[in-house]
């Protein structure tokens, strides 16, 4: 139908897209090589075209020239000559990588057609970041980055692999949101996503997902706002994961229809209300669903489902089982079984090993002789003479005491994995950066003091929802921004608040007058702004309540003297 002059037939005049199939026929004669037209407006096919002095060769299909885009582009911009690369037959480079490939060389599968089908960079130092020419790999089906340092934000292009039935990026480093365009991929069965840094809410479009859509890990990111409830149209999900996120809200009722759960993991969020019944019912779940651990470090309430109750309470190791029955994936075993080791202890293992890492440790004062804290934590029990560290009986560690131990560097996120720690004393060190939100799902911590250190950034505003928190100070530690009205929803054992000495603005928040056992209040030495709050009149046991050194203006209000029942001090 058109009538295109060799100019317009160029195979390049196309490419970089997602189209897939051979040239049209009237091209496929067409030399391969660009023609410099100008402006010429052709008045018949002869057009511009002069006849070449020797045959030309036959342009290859339109996918094979995406896919050399696609694989150069992806290599470029992760860093590929960094990578661990260990096809000695094959290389990959700017310009792709040639099917059909070794047998020896893991990296990379082709089919027939010279099509790559499956990538396999699994732990091989990627970094950098994912190019939108992703999604030209039309042929691709496995799709394995996982554990490696690739960032930026996921692009949506992505979504274009409209082939792939697996695409694995757990432990990366990505910014940003999980894209929404994702809910359209058509032949998708796994999305791992787990360890990523990621942030903002997940997307509805997800429930979307093809109905061979078996396994969702989205774990240990910062995925905030609720649970979608349109995950429950996944009626195949074997796997689903979204535990260590900061999700909050109910758990929505929906989910009950997932009935072939293996893999169900909601804990160490900020979610709240019950566990609902039906997904005793509903949800046909195996023991390793059933443990109540992949619930906890919440602010659930209520008792579990009554089919929950008599399930074990340690977890199995089910693997990829789809159960087809409650039964599940558990089969009785021969003899008495070791109890595998809770998921507690090792997320604390983990957790505290990057809390070494993160804040220097080699270069801690550490005064336990007998017991070393390493990238791999610390074993409990300890030594009597070790202070720095306490555990209970069953291993875990419940308090941290490493005030003026010259500590530096950052607190690390997996921080809020310490599910039994009561007691975090890291006073007088020289901590910076950002506190991270993570920090609120210390669940248990009854006291956290961070005084004199050298943060930056501003108090996260989660830190309200922590759920025995009697003792927060952040005192003299270079925090900026305003201070949160969420902490007046602190706990109702909560008595006192330190934040005096940084950088804060604005105004006193009224909202913690709600916090009626307060005996410290310390705000000193601040930018703060605004009228003395009249709602503080409520705080009737404070024994040291200091605002000296800000900004404040007005009156102070009357009410202080007989609400506020003051100590002299």
């Amino acid at each position: 139908g058109m009538c295109i002059s060799p100019c317009v037939r160029d195979k390049k005049n196309f490419n970089s897209n997602a189209l897939t199939g051979a040239f049209p026929e009237e091209f496929s004669a067409e030399p391969e090589h660009l023609y410099d037209c100008g402006e010429v407006t052709c008045s018949s096919c002869s057009g511009c075209y002069v006849e070449p002095s020797s045959e030309p060769s036959v342009a290859p299909s339109m996918g094979l020239l995406n896919q050399d885009i696609a694989l150069g582009a992806f290599y470029d911009a992760t860093n590929g000559p960094n990578w661990i690369w260990e096809c000695t037959s094959d290389q990959w480079t700017s310009a792709g990588i040639s099917c059909p490939v070794a047998s020896d060389c893991k990296a990379v599968t082709c089919d027939s057609n010279g099509f790559v089908t499956k990538i396999n960079l699994s732990s091989k130092n990627l970094s950098g970041t994912l190019p939108t020419e992703i999604g030209m790999l039309a042929s691709l089906q496995d799709f394995n980055i996982n554990t490696n340092a690739v960032g930026g934000q996921i692009p949506s292009e992505l979504a274009l692999l409209n082939s792939a039935t697996k695409v694995r990026m757990n432990f990366n480093a990505f910014t940003g949101t999980i894209p929404t365009e994702l809910g359209t991929m058509q032949s998708i069965q796994w999305l791992w996503i787990g360890d990523s840094n990621l942030g903002s809410t997940i997307p509805t479009e997800l429930g979307q997902l093809s109905n061979t859509f078996t396994d969702l890990r989205l774990f240990k990111n910062k995925l905030t706002g609720s649970i979608p409830g349109e995950l429950g149209a996944l009626t195949l999900l074997t796997v689903l994961r979204l535990d260590y996120n900061l999700l909050s809200g109910n758990l929505p009722e929906s989910l009950n229809a997932l009935s072939s759960l293996a893999n169900f993991q909601v804990s160490n969020n900020l979610l709240s209300g019950t566990i609902p019944l039906s997904y005793g019912t509903g949800m046909c779940i195996s023991p390793c669903v059933r443990d109540k651990k992949n619930f906890n470090s919440n602010a659930l309430t209520g008792a579990f489902p009554e089919e929950f109750s008599a399930e074990p309470e340690h977890l199995y190791d089910c693997g990829e089982v789809t159960c087809s029955s409650c039964s599940g994936c558990y089969v009785e075993p021969s003899s008495e079984p070791s109890v595998a080791p809770s998921m507690g202890l090792l997320n604390q293992d983990i957790a505290l090993g990057a809390f070494y890492d993160a804040t220097n440790g080699p270069n801690w004062i550490w005064e336990c002789t007998s017991d070393q804290w390493t990238s791999a934590g610390i074993s409990c029990p300890v030594a009597s003479d070790c202070k720095a560290v306490t555990c209970d009986s069953n291993g875990f560690v419940t308090k941290i005491n490493l005030s003026s131990k010259n500590l530096s560097g950052t607190l690390p996120t997996e921080i809020g994995m310490l599910a039994s720690l009561q007691d975090f004393n890291i006073n007088t060190n020289a901590v910076g950066g950002q506190i991270p939100s993570e920090l609120a799902l210390l669940n248990s911590a009854t006291k956290v003091r961070m005084n004199f250190n050298a943060f930056t950034g501003t108090i996260p505003t989660e830190l309200g929802t922590m759920q025995s928190i009697q003792w927060l100070w952040i005192g003299d530690s270079n925090l900026g921004s305003t201070i949160p009205t969420e902490l007046g929803q602190l706990s109702n054992t909560f008595t006192d608040l330190r934040l005096f000495k940084n950088k804060l603005t604005g105004s006193i928040p009224g909202e913690l007058g709600a916090l009626t056992l307060l005996t410290v209040l310390r705000l000193d030495y601040n930018l703060l702004s605004g009228n003395l709050p009249e709602s503080l009149n409520a705080l009737s046991s404070l024994a040291n309540f200091q605002v000296s050194n800000n900004l404040l203006s007005g009156t102070i209000p009357l009410s202080y003297g007989t609400g506020m029942c003051i100590s002299p001090c």
